[in-house]
């Protein structure tokens, strides 16, 4: 299927989009992920069944999907998540990005990424969420946010591209090096 796959609307479109595209089932090369600020969107006191019949996900619980993606041998290292420094001023998104990057979670940071997006690369084709709504609690389920999932055979070249000059800016872009208390 090539162009768009889906317009996302409503918080539980936002959810299911998130959990969908981030499950392992999926057979990710490498995902991408720019947000300008992260935590746990799907809090365990906010629990929704995400597919009844799913066997591997019982509930919207970002811990859970980034333990089994993290598990993967053939995606460790291969997750990459852009996102700003000053997030760490959040308790809740420290813990976070501190979750990820104890579990394989490529982290980096850039004061100007405003960015709210997924790229996902596979073998047969790529998938790329863009959205107006952090990855936070209120972002998926609380306000008023759009986003659209793409789908493409061909590589998306200028997201690509995009992710990998902020990548390769090392005046404005650094490593998480495991001190989340700096």
């Amino acid at each position: 299927m090539e162009g768009l796959i889906k317009e996302i609307c409503t918080p539980r479109e936002r959810r299911e989009a998130v959990c969908d595209l981030l499950h392992f089932k999926h057979n990710p090369q490498r995902i991408y992920m720019l947000y300008y600020n992260i935590t746990d969107p799907f809090p365990s006191d906010h629990i929704h069944n995400y597919i009844e019949n799913d066997e591997n996900i019982k509930g919207y619980d970002l811990e859970k999907i980034f333990s089994r993606l993290t598990t993967k041998k053939d995606l460790k290292n291969k997750i990459v998540l852009i996102t700003r420094r000053d997030v760490l001023k959040d308790d809740k998104s420290k813990k976070t990005l501190e979750f990820l990057f104890d579990r394989g979670v490529v982290i980096w940071y850039n004061s100007r990424v405003h960015a709210k997006t997924i790229l996902m690369q596979k073998k047969d084709n790529h998938v790329l969420y863009v959205t107006s709504s952090n990855l936070t609690h209120k972002g998926t389920n609380k306000k008023h946010e759009l986003g659209a999932i793409l789908s493409s055979t061909e590589k998306f070249s200028a997201t690509q591209q995009y992710i990998n000059s902020i990548l390769n800016n090392k005046a404005e872009t650094k490593p998480e090096e495991g001190d989340f208390y700096v």
